[in-house]
């Protein structure tokens, strides 16, 4: 077989793939719609997932609030965005060695009821134990100007998030420096984003500054 052949085919599977990838989320995200839809199912839904919350609760919290700085809380994140990660640690375009393996063994129905459980519990900002001395330095008041002029316009004035984008509100300072640093250097979790753009226009200052002031508001 020729190289050209065997690109063929290779980008041929590629595709194929991505097209699953797709069709998965797409189920994904009917099925939130009709449960979202209609209050029992949510209700049951949530219970559901609250259930399996369990397997998340040494990193994440049950109630879904970080016990780590360098974890997110999933508390009050929007449940899109929620099931659009699982499908990329459960496809290896995410790789983490604990939710790697985690979201592979998830059904679609389990993602959608941990997404729901999650978006409907209330986002407490980090404090750390002890304080972050990398960021002593960053200002909070440079950090809502810096937001306002580059990340407000996709999520939202009290960094909400909103459908498949992320809320950024009360999320651990140290959490968003390191995923924002993985954005600015195109690391492989994270260089198929609109966010590598924004986030090389960013200083190490700016950054450091606009993880705090998002860290601060619930």
């Amino acid at each position: 077989m020729s190289k050209w052949a065997t690109s063929r085919w290779i980008l041929c599977g590629l595709l194929l793939l991505a097209l699953n990838v797709q069709a998965d989320l797409n189920e994904q995200y009917q099925l939130l719609d009709a449960i979202q839809s209609n209050p029992q199912t949510q209700s049951e839904s949530a219970r559901l997932g609250e259930e399996k919350a369990s397997l998340c609760g040494y990193c994440h919290g049950t109630d879904g609030n970080s016990k780590r700085e360098f974890i997110p809380n999933l508390a009050g994140q929007n449940a899109k965005y929620l099931i659009n990660q699982f499908e990329q640690f459960a496809t290896g375009k995410r790789k983490n060695y604990v939710m790697s393996q985690l979201a592979d063994k998830l059904s679609l129905e389990e993602r959608v009821n941990l997404a729901i459980h999650f978006s409907h519990q209330k986002a407490k900002p980090f404090v750390a134990k002890k304080p972050n001395s990398k960021l002593s330095n960053a200002s909070p008041a440079q950090g809502q100007a810096g937001f306002q002029a580059k990340c407000q316009m996709c999520h939202g004035v009290k960094a909400e998030g909103w459908d498949q984008l992320p809320r950024l509100a009360s999320q651990p300072a140290a959490y968003l420096v390191k995923t924002l640093e993985k954005f600015k250097t195109d690391h492989r979790d994270r260089n198929q984003s609109p966010m590598t753009a924004i986030a090389k226009g960013l200083s190490n200052q700016e950054i450091k500054d606009i993880a705090v002031y998002l860290s601060s508001l619930e």
